[in-house]
């Protein structure tokens, strides 16, 4: 089915257009459709999507609560079962990581963070471990079921206190980051209730944040954090870099790999040989 078949199936929307794609990930594409004087951004799923069992159903409770909330774009449209999802249209640019090099946008990044985690938590528990397990199982080699196990120490390690658990965006790479002039973060599928430290260390592994950055991030974030929290810290930046370097794996099972995402897998490849688990 094209982009202009599954956009007239939609209720509402026979008559909208699409202008132009504005993104093609591994598992969706992403497209600026117009609509009776309004612009919206329509999603389609790929296969890879199903391959690695994205809920698209609690995506879409999360994505509609946090449109409402002003943290992201509001739900329009969304039919977990075909994989397609239309959102309001911010227009805005997405970050890089030469944004991190401003500390008043690592400070307005942190109080949005901040932000989200107060809120009343909704959604399921974040399921890492069942994620980790389908990556292993799509890719198969020995690298992958060595990087599992070292993720399967970490979380062992990692205990987390259950008053701490709240909604977090778990996927905070730069293209998530929306800039319009105030931030709002969008792409919503790896939401779910878990651990803020796994956010923050997200932020810090993906980007390669400084020392300096990082203590900008944790001082904007506005929460005490002790010699234990800073351990713990570093315990969910290791792990992160296992989970993204899985990632990587299977997505690269199911399609070619963008030369930048090649590029970081030789790094994060390069960062789990030279760091000690904890």
């Amino acid at each position: 089915m094209t982009p202009m078949e599954y956009l007239h199936r939609i209720p509402g929307f026979s008559q909208a257009v699409i202008v132009r794609q504005i993104s093609a990930g591994p598992a969706s594409d992403g497209f600026l459709i117009e609509h009776a004087g309004s612009q919206h951004a329509l999603r389609i799923d790929r296969p890879v999507a199903t391959i690695l069992g994205l809920d698209r159903d609690i995506e879409a409770t999360i994505t509609a609560a946090m449109g409402e909330e002003g943290i992201g774009p509001r739900l329009s449209f969304a039919d977990p079962g075909a994989g397609v999802l239309v959102t309001e249209y911010l227009p805005g640019r997405s970050w890089s990581v030469t944004d991190f090099s401003y500390p008043e946008n690592v400070q307005r990044l942190a109080l949005l963070l901040r932000r989200l985690h107060r809120l009343r938590a909704i959604g399921k528990p974040f399921a890492l471990r069942s994620n980790l397990a389908r990556y292993v199982g799509l890719v198969a080699t020995a690298e992958a079921q060595q990087i599992a196990g070292e993720a399967d120490i970490l979380l062992r390690r990692l205990s987390v206190d259950p008053s701490r658990l709240c909604l977090c965006h778990n996927d905070l790479n730069s293209a998530n980051i929306l800039d319009t002039g105030s931030l709002h973060l969008i792409d919503w599928e790896y939401a779910a209730i878990g651990d803020p430290y796994f956010d923050l260390a997200t932020i810090i592994q993906h980007h390669g944040l400084a020392e300096a950055q990082v203590e900008c991030l944790l001082a904007a974030y506005k929460d005490p954090v002790s010699d234990e929290g800073r351990h713990h810290l570093r315990g969910y930046c290791r792990l992160y870099d296992r989970v993204l370097a899985l990632w990587l794996l299977a997505i690269g099972c199911s399609t070619d790999l963008h030369p930048d995402q090649v590029e970081q897998l030789d790094g994060v490849r390069s960062r789990i040989a030279q760091e000690p688990l904890l």
